[in-house]
């Protein structure tokens, strides 16, 4: 019975099954440290927040087109401040959640998120008093 890769499968048969960390297996390119999940974890959070705040800024950017080019079609500040303010705060809940880190490098790197829906939403508050209106 062969294995697929030249050996007999006899040798293995009579040894079992390997357990994932057998100390007699090889393992090239590998930490000799077990795995854990939390790093990725906090990356997919860490996306899912710059997601949420790339998602409420390209509102914004979409609104500042429209009002530049067409500003008949464009939507007025509240439906866009809103819709931009519910990816953010999703988006700063998600960033919050990113903070678990331990070494302040992560947490620098999660501050990016953190800040971005944040400024986010305080966009509305930053736009001039007259913006938003038909020229």
């Amino acid at each position: 019975m062969a294995t697929g890769f030249g050996g007999s499968g006899a040798a293995e048969l009579e040894r079992g099954p390997r357990a994932p960390d057998n100390p007699t297996m090889p393992r090239m390119n590998r930490s000799l440290r077990p795995w854990r999940a939390s790093a990725r974890r906090r990356h997919r959070t860490w996306m899912l927040a710059m997601g949420l705040a790339s998602v409420g800024w390209g509102f914004w950017w979409l609104e500042l087109a429209l009002w530049r080019f067409v500003p008949q079609h464009a939507p007025s500040l509240t439906v866009v401040g809103t819709a931009a303010g519910i990816f953010a705060v999703a988006g700063t809940i998600a960033a919050v959640l990113t903070l678990r880190g331990r070494n302040r490098v992560w947490i620098a790197i999660a501050c990016v998120p953190l800040f971005a829906n944040l400024a986010l939403l305080f966009v509305p508050f930053l736009l001039p008093e007259g913006m938003g209106q038909a020229r």
